[in-house]
């Protein structure tokens, strides 16, 4: 499989074009290229969060560990400082750590992290999350989602391009095991993260305005050509 510099390379090249192509469509402004980028970034290397030794596990528990951590502590008031740095020292070393070890004790690499269900799983979860804490606006919180969803495909082609030992024409025993629909050697895990998925975007916010700015871009577009 491709290593971590790659996949994080690739997810920036990917991304970055992605990001200037709407740009010049007009589809954002140049505030939300960041926003963009970086949730495509986030997703070419989300697919190894299942490899207990990776930088994505760790990277990813440690930033739900903090953000838990100052969210407990933000709804608790009238606690003494000692008392919400200890919350705040528990929430966080529970999440960073525990949360973190028990994961990787019931998750195998290339397993449902590894499939175009969890791509879009991450891909809801991206458009809630944008819309919901960070208030953006519904176009820019769907093609946050979007761009998460392409970075999280780029991991999972890189990894099967990387399956192949191209200077000896050899399929590797990898092959075909980084993408997949979903994951069929456990139904009941793919079939309850098919179900968050449509939960998630029951709670997301109307793709129409982003399908009105693209077709808006696309028609300047037909009456610049003429």
């Amino acid at each position: 499989m491709a290593d971590f510099n790659t996949h994080i390379t690739a997810g920036a090249i990917v991304s970055g074009l992605g990001a200037t192509l709407a740009l010049t469509s007009g589809l954002v402004p140049a505030t939300e290229l960041l926003t963009l980028v970086s949730a495509g970034v986030i997703g070419s290397i989300l697919p190894d969060i299942d490899l207990d030794k990776g930088k994505p596990l760790h990277g990813l528990f440690g930033a739900l560990g903090l953000t838990l951590a100052f969210g407990v502590v933000m709804n608790l008031g009238g606690l003494p400082l000692w008392a919400l740095a200890g919350v705040w020292l528990t929430v966080f070393l529970g999440t960073s750590f525990w949360l973190c070890h028990v994961f990787m004790h019931y998750t195998a690499h290339r397993g449902i992290w590894h499939s175009i269900l969890a791509a879009a799983f991450f891909a809801a979860v991206t458009i809630v999350t944008l819309s919901a804490v960070f208030g953006k606006a519904p176009a820019i919180a769907w093609l946050g989602g979007l761009f998460m969803f392409g970075g999280y495909i780029v991991h999972l082609i890189l990894d099967e391009v990387y399956a192949v030992d191209w200077k000896n024409w050899r399929a590797k025993n990898s092959l075909w095991t980084a993408i997949k629909p979903y994951d069929h050697h456990h139904p009941v895990n793919s079939g309850i993260m098919a179900a968050a998925v449509l939960g998630l975007l029951l709670m997301a916010p109307s793709p129409q305005p982003l399908v009105k700015a693209v077709y808006a871009a696309e028609t300047h577009q037909h009456w610049a050509a003429k």
